[in-house]
């Protein structure tokens, strides 16, 4: 769902993403597995388009006997041309 604010903002509301990331399992079971997820537009640079992080919500994260979720980190890379 999107909503357009008075200030002409466009605000999109959560989403549950699926991904799937590659597993490299040479050093199981004391290996430690990385997923980037890269949010952005094609269309738009920086100039056009702001996006905000707000914080990682986990409440609906389920806990796994086969792995444990260590770190959530993010990071803005601006590209303006």
């Amino acid at each position: 769902m999107k909503t357009l604010t008075r200030e002409h903002n466009i605000i999109l509301r959560r989403r549950i993403l699926k991904s799937t990331c590659y597993i490299d399992v040479r050093w199981f079971p004391f290996d430690i597995q990385k997923c980037d997820l890269k949010f952005g537009s094609w269309t738009h640079n920086g100039w056009l388009l702001d996006l905000q992080m707000q914080a990682v919500d986990i409440s609906t994260y389920i806990p796994n006997g086969e792995w444990d979720l260590v770190d959530l980190q993010m990071f803005l890379y601006l590209y303006v041309r």
